[in-house]
């Protein structure tokens, strides 16, 4: 190993040591939900666009509402003893995009590195740490690229996570829908659909496993992420009018002793 990567390693282990151990009581007291937790949302321009940057300076804290209307209003339905479990605000944009993911089959080295990396991505990146419990960043593309080029994701306990939207008031609420999720993994749910087929697992990926006929539903379990309509068809909605929170995703989360 070069100096240079062992000097980078040594920071980066340095980095995180810290984050870990200012984080150990905070992450007791969110993950029993002991206190509102402070959310804060992050924009980033992921295709350098002008007309996405556009798209990015014209949102607001309305934008982004049904969020936290969406999760206080499930969570009192499961009778968390909060007033207002979740606040959500648009926060500072960032102008330096994640470190990439690994690809496909990458080593163990290279995921833990890239768990490093992005740790010191993300202590470095937010400027209101100390009024922020979770940070989501919305890396924002124009609706032209058909594809995001990464994968979202959400990490248990590491209180962040990262989406990859489309700038496009159009598909905003759709957005909101995997802001939701994403933010969710930090609580410990887990995802319930095939990762092959992206069809929601019966019954925790339903959103009524006990409607009959069963199919087909009229809306999405968050974790499930898409409404099954057939035995092999699956639609993803449209907003979070669509989507309800499971049982089984309200016990992963503490919202409901199982």
């Amino acid at each position: 190993m070069s100096l240079w990567k062992l000097i980078r390693l040594t920071v980066l282990v340095g980095a995180l040591f810290l984050a870990l151990q200012s984080t150990v009581w905070k992450s007791w007291q969110l993950s029993h939900w002991q206190r509102p937790v402070w959310v804060n949302v992050h924009l980033l321009n992921g295709d350098g666009e002008a007309s996405t940057q556009h798209y990015m300076e014209s949102l607001t804290n309305a934008d982004f509402a049904d969020i936290e209307t969406f999760l206080n209003e499930q969570a009192a339905d499961y009778g968390l003893p909060l007033d207002q479990p979740i606040h959500l605000a648009l926060d500072s944009q960032v102008q330096v995009l994640p470190p990439p993911q690994p690809e496909p089959g990458a080593s163990a080295l290279a995921i833990m590195w890239w768990s490093l990396e992005l740790r010191w991505w993300h202590w470095w990146r937010v400027d209101n740490r100390e009024h922020s419990d979770v940070d989501l960043f919305l890396v924002l593309y124009g609706p032209e690229n058909l594809q995001r080029p990464q994968h979202a994701f959400g990490i248990e306990k590491l209180w962040m996570g990262v989406v990859y939207g489309y700038a496009s008031k159009k598909l905003g609420e759709v957005n909101n829908v995997i802001l939701a999720h994403e933010l969710l993994h930090n609580f410990g749910a887990t995802d319930k659909y095939d990762p092959q087929t992206l069809y929601p697992v019966y019954p925790s990926g339903f959103a009524h496993p006990e409607q009959q006929p069963l199919l087909p539903q009229r809306q999405a379990e968050l974790m499930a992420g898409r409404i099954p309509l057939t035995p092999q068809q699956a639609e993803i909605p449209d907003d979070l009018s669509q989507v309800v929170i499971g049982k089984t995703t309200a016990e992963e989360i503490g919202w409901l002793v199982p």
